[in-house]
This record gives structure tokens, C-alpha cells and sequence, in this order.
């Protein structure tokens, strides 16, 4: 999710949420995140911050599995955007998958046309306004989101011309959310939001990262060490425990394409 000065997650946690921007049902912990624009002006960051569930289970993808991503043209021609904006957002998207797979995780990005259900898929809607925060600029997905729930959405806003330029910073955060990566002030601003910071307790910490605090997303991109404390991450075995003080949270591989899935 793509904020600029607080950001809050809409998270289905087996059961319906309604927040006032949508309803999500969901029978694995997740899905549907909300970036805003706003600014925050704080503090440093030495780790990066997980999304987890209630039952303490940290989804990610399961290794090898080719995660197919794609544009669907027609939410954004029917939603006004002209041909240009479509054309620079899949040049966007290609931008970012070339990056995430320079982050050596152990799966590949890959751009498809179209037609995939499993796909990520960018899709295009109206401004989702909440009068507490202010005008969204993208939402997002966790790991373990259902195939149909696998969409990241560029709003109106997006397109502003302080914001068109900066298209492939906020798919590049949007994307770090699917990898399962919270905002840094997640556990004070979304503490409904279950989340676990990795390592738990680092000597340092990083103020540029993807999911730090930013004025304009120009400014966010995918650090060193955002990429190092991934790869640290999707190196652990499938059922491995991340213990943080008392509790113990329990990663969880989560297909890219289900068993028995029609796709």
C-alpha cells in the first residue's frame, strides 16, 4: 500500500470486515491493504515488518512457483484513463518485475498479457476516499490472498501529474506487500492488523526502505537491505518459528497456484 502519511490495512481475518472503503471475506488472514497520501515525518527503521494473523501464522509464496503478473486494460479504459496511462503503467509493471527478480528470491515475476485468474493483476477504480485520512493512491494484497483477491489497484490520484512520474515507486511498494512486508509504523498505526518484525531485534535499521516513511513515493524503492532481510526471510524452511518475546509465529508457504485451482 502506497501511503504518504498514515496507512491502515483492511484485513478479512476469517470472518467479514467492512471498514467503510470495502468488505472483505477471507478464510486466510489477509488480503486487502490500503495505501493513502499523506506525509509522516518520523523515525528510523532496523528491520522490516511482517504482516501475520491472529493465530500467528506469517504467510509467504511457496518457493519455485512462477508468479505470473498482468494489466487489465479494460478497468482502465472503462474508467477514463486514456491509452497513454495504460501503456506507462505496464511499462511500469515490466520495470518492476525486472527488480523483483533482481531481489533473487526463490521465485520468479513474470509479465503476462492477460487471462490468468492466478495472476497479480493491476486493475484500475475511482478514488476509495476516507474522510480520516484522506485520498488513496494504490491498495495491495498479502500473501495467502485467494485467486480472485489477487489485485493491486491504482486510483485517481495516481495519475495527478506530482504522481504519474512516480507509477513504478508505488507498484514497487505495492508489490513488497505481496511479499508480505507491513508499513514501518504498523505495529502503533494498524495494530488491529496483526504484524512481527524480522529480525526481531536487529542492530540497525534503514530509513529508505520500501515501506518507510516518505513524502512523495519518488522516494521509495527497494534498498540493500530491504532485499537481504527478504531473501533472510524466504530462505527459512516452509513451518519454521520466529519467536518475539512471548509469542511464537509460525511461517506458512502458501501456493501461487492452489491445488485443484480451475486456472
Amino acid at each position: 500500500m502506497l501511503h504518504m502519511t498514515e496507512c491502515f490495512a483492511n484485513n478479512g481475518a476469517h470472518s467479514n470486515t467492512s471498514t467503510g472503503a470495502c468488505t472483505v471475506t477471507s478464510t486466510v488472514d489477509t488480503l486487502q491493504n490500503w495505501c493513502l497520501s499523506c506525509t509522516v515525518p518520523e523515525t528510523n527503521h532496523d528491520k522490516i515488518l511482517l504482516h501475520t494473523s491472529d493465530n500467528k501464522l506469517i504467510f509467504r509464496w511457496e518457493s519455485d512457483s512462477p508468479v505470473s503478473c498482468c494489466v487489465d486494460r479494460q478497468s482502465f479504459l472503462h474508467g477514463g484513463r486514456p491509452k497513454e496511462d495504460v501503456e506507462h503503467v505496464e511499462t511500469c509493471l515490466v520495470k518492476v518485475i525486472k527488480k523483483l527478480n533482481s531481489l533473487r528470491l526463490p521465485f520468479k515475476f513474470e509479465y503476462i498479457e492477460a487471462g490468468d485468474p492466478g495472476a497479480f493483476t493491476l486493475v484500475y477504480q475511482p478514488n476509495c476516499w476516507d474522510p480520516r485520512h484522506g485520498v488513496f493512491l494504490a491498495s495491495s494484497f498479502f500473501p495467502g490472498a485467494e485467486l480472485g483477491d489477487r489485485k493491486i489497484t491504482l486510483y485517481k490520484d495516481a495519475f495527478k501529474t506530482n504522481f504519474r512520474s512516480s507509477i513504478y515507486n508505488i507498484l514497487s511498494h505495492e508489490f513488497a506487500h505481496t511479499l508480505g512486508m507491513r508499513h514501518w509504523n504498523a505495529v502503533r498505526a494498524e495494530v488491529q492488523y496483526p504484524s512481527v518484525y524480522y529480525p526481531v531485534r536487529p542492530e540497525e535499521y534503514h530509513s529508505d526502505s520500501i515501506m518507510g516513511p516518505f513524502d512523495h513515493p519518488r522516494e521509495r524503492r527497494f534498498t540493500k537491505k530491504d532485499s537481504a532481510w527478504l531473501r533472510r526471510f524466504y530462505s527459512k524452511p516452509d513451518g519454521s518459528q520466529i519467536r518475539n518475546g512471548d509469542n511464537v509465529y509460525t511461517i506458512k508457504d502458501s501456493p501461487v497456484r492452489p491445488e485443484g485451482a480451475d486456472i
